[in-house]
């Protein structure tokens, strides 16, 4: 009887932590794509000073979501998200307004391919 009753609370967590990770992931997303959105608002209204800040936010955001999404994220993404995010900032000092809106592109698009790939299909489940 012990068994059955571990069995089935180990059934419950699988089962809970199957909803809530893709619902966890979709908010981290969101938050990540919002930044994102604001960098490119503020970018296009060539306001430097509050890209720079909004830059730092979007780093400071992404260290601290980063390691509670690696547990559930391929780590490769995670990688490239991170290594582009490092050369934000010194794009922007230089000036280079092509390369920088080039890699906040390419940012946002990984961002939002990670979501997708950790969304339930009967690819992931099968």
């Amino acid at each position: 009887m012990k068994r059955l009753i571990i069995s089935f609370i180990l059934l419950a967590i699988v089962i809970i932590s199957s909803f809530a990770v893709p619902i966890y992931v979709t908010s981290v997303t969101k938050d990540l794509v919002a930044s994102i959105d604001g960098i490119e608002h503020s970018l296009n209204s060539d306001d430097i000073k509050t890209t720079q800040k909004k830059v730092i936010e979007f780093t400071n955001l992404w260290e601290n979501k980063k390691e509670t999404i690696t547990i559930f994220v391929n780590h490769g993404e995670l990688d490239n998200i991170s290594y582009s995010n490092s050369k934000l900032l010194p794009l922007l000092k230089g000036n280079e307004k092509t390369q920088f809106i080039a890699l906040l592109t390419k940012i946002k698009t990984i961002i939002i391919d990670v979501s997708r790939d950790e969304l339930p299909n009967i690819g992931n489940i099968l």
